[in-house]
């Protein structure tokens, strides 16, 4: 059984796959960067304290990844 069957089953499928990811990616971090940035209290700063690890982390892990698709690059040249 398709989800996306009948008449509207095109229309659906498109607005689902490209409009509604990209309104997401594109509103919620605006949101975010127009907010100005003053934590209340200690939950306020479990965001940026959040989005700094987050970049650490993912960074480290990019990183690593990189590091070890190096090791056994071999060139087809040689």
């Amino acid at each position: 059984m398709e989800i996306y069957e009948g008449r509207f089953g095109h229309p659906f499928r498109w607005f689902f796959t490209f409009i509604i990811p990209v309104l997401v990616a594109i509103n919620v971090p605006a949101r975010f960067l127009i907010t100005p940035l003053r934590p209340q209290s200690l939950e306020g700063w479990l965001l940026p304290l959040f989005a700094v690890v987050a970049t650490g982390v993912a960074l480290a892990v990019c990183r690593g990844v990189f590091q070890l698709a190096l090791r056994s690059y071999r060139s087809a040249s040689s």
